[in-house]
């Protein structure tokens, strides 16, 4: 393999583990939010799923991997899991560990796109890396979204 290409392959690799991380905590935190917000972070983390699929086709096609994400976010899961147990479930909390995650998603597609790709990989890069910027302002409304009560009366 020429080291342009072992380049390029570590380039994908860390993009595919960061997806893959970040549909973790997205599968995870949905747990703790209401169905309406949980619905949201479902949609993000099947996206986080063709990201990786998308991904994987450029790397390697016809191979089957599995992405399970980082032990950083198997740590992070674990203690959210005590967060939770101690201070009980919180859309806000959720939500923004989601936010934190996608920014972090977000910063690797940033540091991909400064190097060289080719023409066709680039396209697919910036296409997704544009996708997780459009999320920031549905992942805000998620955060303080504030539901009508039934028994308002207006």
């Amino acid at each position: 393999m020429s080291s342009t290409n072992a380049s390029i392959a570590r380039g994908l690799r860390t993009l595919i583990r960061a997806c893959a991380d970040d549909e973790r905590t997205l599968e995870h935190e949905r747990k703790f939010v209401d169905a309406g917000r949980a619905a949201s972070l479902t949609r993000f983390a099947h996206e986080r799923q063709r990201f990786i699929s998308d991904l994987e086709k450029l790397a390697a096609p016809g191979r089957d991997h599995r992405h399970s994400g980082s032990w950083a976010e198997l740590l992070r899961e674990a203690g959210r899991n005590v967060w939770v147990t101690a201070a009980g479930r919180n859309n806000g909390d959720a939500i923004t560990v989601c936010r934190h995650s996608r920014a972090r998603t977000e910063m690797h597609y940033d540091e991909a796109l400064q190097r060289p790709w080719p023409d066709e990989l680039r396209r697919v890069i910036e296409a997704q890396r544009h996708r997780l910027h459009d999320e920031t302002d549905e992942l805000n409304q998620l955060l303080f979204y504030r539901p009508r009560s039934i028994d308002s009366t207006s």
